[in-house]
């Protein structure tokens, strides 16, 4: 992923709204903030279910989509998207600029595949909704092909 393009099924369902929402608050927040502002732009899309949580997962009252994106979360510190606590403060999320770079990439391609609605931070069209909502079906499915 060094050339910033999500490719992984978990970045092109979270990456977007959580970076989305970083960038739009000067790109930082804390979790508490940044998990409602998630939950908000994620709203249509979250089955119940979604809501529920994973009685298997750290975290066991946390909802399935806020465990998974603590989880990919790990990934984008390495990959250098978000800072590490030990850099942005406990509790703090905090894009950098090759996050910020990545975002714009990414952004541009769902727009162009017509997911996105130009003109907006991460605002999916009828059309991105329902490839999230498919991609996520086949998740739950244990199917995890990468939708391209």
């Amino acid at each position: 992923m060094s050339d910033g393009i999500w490719r992984s099924t978990f970045d092109r369902l979270f990456a977007g709204p959580t970076f989305g929402a970083l960038i739009k608050y000067e790109g930082k927040l804390d979790t508490t903030t940044l998990r409602e502002e998630i939950k908000r732009r994620l709203a249509d899309l979250l089955s119940g279910a979604e809501c529920d949580p994973y009685l298997s997962a750290k975290g066991k009252d946390d909802p399935k989509w806020w465990n998974d994106i603590r989880s990919q979360a790990e990934t984008w510190r390495k990959n250098e998207f978000i800072l590490g606590s030990g850099a942005s403060g406990h509790g703090i999320w905090q894009i950098t600029p090759k996050g910020r770079r990545s975002f714009e990439i990414n952004r541009d391609d769902f727009i162009a595949r017509g997911w996105l609605k130009p003109n907006s931070d991460w605002e999916l069209t009828d059309l991105g909704q329902k490839s999230w909502k498919e991609i996520r079906m086949r998740l739950k499915n244990d199917d995890e092909e990468d939708f391209i």
